[in-house]
């Protein structure tokens, strides 16, 4: 059972991990930060639509496991002569069998999703911060010490 519980969370992490950049091969482009405001918010929902699938497989592989594990424990409750392999454990390891790839396909898009959201999100916030260049006021002479060339950082707060 651990040696099971130990593949399983070493595929989890193996599955997250594959598909990294995935901007580059929908958008062609090399950083997240040259999408944009349209290509994120498309993105931010296809991550949301993907987290939620995720979820959803995640829950059913949850239920096909905790049922296949009630056919096995109780199988003796309903044959309690038969001292060999009855048709309710099989049928059990089997759902357990069956279930174990929606888990982790499951686990894999919701934790693909969730950090695809986190990235697309940061993304968002870091585009509110900006660092530029403001010039004195407009028709003025650079020359003259008021209307120099000055560095500033200007910061937008949305609530």
């Amino acid at each position: 059972m651990k040696k099971l519980l130990l593949v399983l969370v070493t595929l989890v992490l193996f599955c997250s991990c594959i598909d990294s950049q995935w901007y580059c091969r929908k958008y062609g482009v090399t950083a997240i930060d040259k999408l944009s405001l349209e290509q994120l918010n498309e993105s931010l929902t296809w991550a949301k639509n993907g987290a939620t699938g995720g979820c959803v497989l995640s829950v059913a592989g949850a239920i096909g496991i905790v049922a296949g594990g009630y056919f096995i424990a109780h199988s003796k409750k309903v044959y309690p002569e038969a001292n060999d392999v009855t048709n309710l454990q099989m049928t059990g390891v089997t759902l357990i069998v069956l279930v174990i790839p929606v888990e982790i396909i499951g686990l894999a898009k919701l934790g693909t999703g969730n950090s695809r959201k986190k990235a697309i999100l940061e993304e968002l916030k870091r585009r509110d911060v900006k660092l530029g260049v403001t010039l004195g006021r407009p028709g003025k002479n650079l020359a003259d010490p008021q209307d120099s060339v000055a560095a500033c950082l200007s910061i937008k707060f949305g609530f």
